[in-house]
């Protein structure tokens, strides 16, 4: 059976092949339109600011696997203080822990809204009254989802940003 033990090497990997992947897959989405001459829709747009939060996603794996937080052992505390001893490794974990929730969730209502809006371009949506009508409601349920999952996050602790 395979180690599901996540370690370093791994976290490097993902962290250095998958941003020039997704600035490839991005770029290529334009430069197919531009070799289409097909203007560019808000399908295409929306995924410049979702690649950003990508790429700001690889930084923070990057930044805390070299800071020794993500992918290694967290150290051993003093006995009788498991509780409440803190190490400088596990407050970089919980400060990219929530840098990481936070930027997925913005990425992904990005990237869901760029699949609606690519969706309602290849099958003309916006033809059928209904169908258009239903479009907008998902576009105003991802963009809900995604303002109420980014902000209940972001105040998970109230204003007390300390405690990450």
């Amino acid at each position: 059976m395979a180690s599901l033990h996540i370690h370093p090497p791994l976290l490097y990997t993902a962290g250095i092949i998958w941003p020039p992947v997704c600035i490839a897959v991005v770029a290529a989405r334009f430069a197919t339109r531009n070799a289409q001459r097909v203007k560019l829709g808000l399908d295409d747009w929306l995924m410049v600011p979702a690649l950003l939060l990508v790429l700001g996603m690889a930084a923070t794996i990057l930044a805390g696997t070299a800071q020794h937080a993500l992918g290694h052992s967290t150290p051993k505390p003093i006995p009788g203080t498991e509780l409440t001893a803190t190490s400088p490794q596990q407050t970089v974990t919980r400060k990219a822990y929530m840098a990481m929730v936070l930027l997925e969730t913005a990425a992904l209502a990005f990237i869901k809204l760029s699949c609606i809006f690519f969706y309602q371009r290849v099958f003309k949506a916006g033809s059928n009254r209904v169908v258009g009508m239903l479009m907008y409601i998902i576009v105003g349920l991802i963009i809900i989802w995604g303002l109420g999952y980014f902000f209940s996050f972001l105040f998970a602790c109230q204003t007390h940003f300390d405690y990450f």
